[in-house]
């Protein structure tokens, strides 16, 4: 009989060694996954802001070439520019009323032809080759918008408006890396304007730059700190670096005043699942 007994506890023991040797190798795997998940994590995000800084270094060589190449343009343009005569301005200020006339009553083959008289007197003047861009963006012509806009910035460099110009139509074009470049320059000239701080925080973040995309995006909410959109995206910034935990604190200061929120309420119900608690 005893020999029966110890028998039955050889078994248990063998069943518990056997039970704990399992646990073991199953903590261990789990641990060694976690590990692997923050190092690869980690990887990543060194991977991505070399790529970032790569990617700005060859930005500034560019930019410095297109500098040198502007400066050129520049001086060409004084020597050919030529002071118009009283008679010559008259004749623009009256086109100009004939054209914004022709415009509103959607006369735009006769507007055209307006703006060609006009350039024909002076093939420089802002407000009619402005005026001419917007009949091409009326036919959808965004290519040749662009290429209007861009001369006008070799001749006005530092105007504003203009800037804000080329970027819609560059949008339309979807060529984003240029009106990333083109708001940049926008920025400089205005550090305070939001529209322009707006536009680069989402069109940083369409490019997957979302180092930049938190810059403009904070820069954005500390004037409208109230920006449902732009604190979906900044949450939504956060979550594509890993930062699960400030997507988690921005989408709460969403719902704090908004908190029927549809869209921020669903994202939140995702971060806060048990599997990314764990990596928090």
């Amino acid at each position: 009989m005893w020999g029966w007994v110890s028998l039955l506890f050889y078994r248990i023991e063998i069943l518990f060694f056997v039970i704990s040797a399992w646990y073991a190798i199953y903590y261990a795997s789990w641990k060694f996954s976690e590990i692997y998940k923050f190092t690869s994590s980690i990887f990543k995000k060194n991977k991505y802001i070399e790529q970032i800084k790569k990617q700005q270094k060859e930005e500034k060589k560019s930019n410095n070439k297109k500098e040198k190449s502007e400066n050129i343009n520049h001086k060409q343009y004084k020597k050919e520019v030529q002071e118009l005569n009283e008679l010559d301005k008259k004749k623009i200020k009256d086109l100009l009323k004939q054209i914004h006339l022709t415009k509103a009553r959607w006369e735009y083959d006769i507007a055209k032809n307006y703006i060609i008289e006009a350039l024909l007197i002076d093939k420089f003047n802002k407000e009619i080759n402005i005026e001419l861009a917007s009949l091409y963006i009326i036919d959808w012509d965004f290519i040749k918008a662009e290429y209007i806009y861009k001369d006008l910035l070799l001749v006005h460099n530092d105007d504003f408006d203009i800037l804000k110009k080329l970027w819609f139509v560059l949008s339309h074009q979807e060529k984003y890396d240029l009106a990333i470049e083109i708001y940049r320059k926008a920025h400089e000239l205005n550090k305070q304007d939001l529209e322009t701080i707006n536009m680069l925080a989402n069109l940083y973040f369409y490019r997957w730059d979302y180092i930049n995309a938190e810059f403009f995006l904070k820069k954005f909410l500390k004037e409208r700190p109230r920006h449902a959109d732009n604190l979906l995206t900044l949450s939504e910034t956060y979550e594509k670096m890993s930062n699960h935990r400030s997507a988690i604190i921005t989408l709460k200061k969403l719902l704090e005043f908004e908190p029927y929120n549809e869209q921020a309420k669903e994202k939140l119900k995702i971060l806060e699942t048990p599997e990314i608690k764990e990596t928090l």
